[in-house]
This record gives C-alpha cells, sequence and structure tokens, in this order.
C-alpha cells in the first residue's frame, strides 16, 4: 500500500489517515486507529542469587489497537447498515477475520484483525457519537511441525559367541548332533575329541 502525506496536507492525504475500511467496507465517519501496540512473547528465566537471566523468545505477539470513529447524525444510517457486516460479535457477523486497510497499519504488516469488543457512546448536539473498536491482530494457525522418523536398526537373528555361557550351550548342542550322525565336535576351548557314539540309540529307532 502506498503511503499517503501526512494528516493536515489536506485532499486526499487526509482522507486516506482518517478512514479506515474492513473487509469490503468503508466504515462511515472519522476514523483514527489509537493506542497500537506491538510486543513480542518473551520468558525471563532468572536463577536465584545469580546476576541477569536467561530470555526464551516464544514468538511475536498479536498487535492490540482500537478504532475510534467519529460520527454524525447524518452518517448514523449508513453506519448501521455496516457494523453488522464487521462486528464479530453479533449473531450473522463475520466468522473469519477482516482485512483491514488503513496507512498505520499498514507501515507495520498488520493485514488482518478480528474486532474483540465494541464500545459506543451517547451521541451529543456537538460532538456527535464516538464508537471504539478493540482489535487484535491476527495470525493464521501454524502449522505442526515436521517429526522426521529415525529408522531402527534391523535386529540380527545370528548367533552371537560374545557371552562364553551361550557359546558353550551352543557347542553342546552341535555335539549332541554330531553324536546322533557319528561325526566329531570341539571343546568350547577349541581342542578336538572324539565323540562316542551310543548305538543304543540307533537300535532303538531303527525300522
Amino acid at each position: 500500500m502506498a503511503q499517503p502525506g501526512w494528516t493536515g496536507a489536506g485532499g486526499s492525504d487526509d482522507l486516506a489517515w482518517n478512514r479506515v475500511q474492513l473487509g469490503s467496507y468503508v466504515v462511515p465517519g472519522m476514523a483514527s486507529i489509537v493506542g497500537l501496540e506491538l510486543g513480542q512473547e518473551v520468558d525471563v528465566k532468572k536463577a536465584k542469587g545469580t546476576d541477569g537471566a536467561v530470555l526464551e523468545d516464544n514468538g511475536i505477539s498479536p498487535a492490540k489497537f482500537n478504532i475510534e470513529l467519529r460520527l454524525s447524525e447524518a452518517l448514523w444510517p449508513a453506519f448501521q447498515e455496516v457494523l453488522p457486516k464487521v462486528d464479530h460479535r453479533r449473531p450473522g457477523g463475520p466468522r473469519s477475520p477482516l482485512e483491514i486497510v488503513h496507512p498505520l497499519t499498514a507501515s507495520l504488516g498488520i493485514r488482518q484483525i478480528v474486532v474483540r469488543k465494541v464500545r459506543p457512546s451517547m451521541p451529543t448536539a456537538r460532538g456527535g457519537m464516538r464508537w471504539v473498536f478493540e482489535c487484535l491482530q491476527w495470525f493464521p494457525e501454524p502449522k505442526p511441525k515436521r517429526t522426521s522418523s529415525t529408522p531402527q536398526p534391523a535386529t540380527s537373528t545370528a548367533m552371537s559367541f560374545d557371552d562364553p555361557a551361550k557359546l558353550r550351550a551352543w557347542e553342546l548342542t552341535q555335539a549332541s548332533h554330531f553324536e546322533l550322525i557319528g561325526g566329531g565336535g570341539r571343546e568350547a576351548g577349541g581342542a578336538n575329541r572324539d565323540i562316542e557314539v551310543d548305538e543304543s540309540a540307533f537300535e532303538a529307532n531303527s525300522f
């Protein structure tokens, strides 16, 4: 948005600063942006008995500000038509954020708002009517962070001989096998020995 000259210059510059557009509607009345506040959420973590503190950044806070409108009696009918279309509280009102068009908010990157509260005042013959819209900057919902899943190493089914007890059990199993087929085996220390074959086992299972 191109920035107009400051108020007091007259003509279209004054008009740009003294009106506000919400959504598709230019709100009737002379508008001012008041009390605009920008901030950042910071957690201060201080250890007892130490100097200084650790500051933890918790992101940008939404901007807060008021739109103040001054209405004349002539603008009152037009304002009543626009109000339901920009007031989030009213039944049938907008349920999504409103685009805001004003030189001050545009210069600070504030593009969309939600109207939190509306405060009207009684009209007077001299000052007209004053309305205050309490506004809060709207941010889109942050997308959830993707978590990368670390693949787990495949579980090996191979025999491990790191444990001497497991090694001895394995050798005894192999020795029993060789006894049945008439083979030879090895002791846990690696020395060769002859295995006596129990021939009665074959006789008992002979066909």
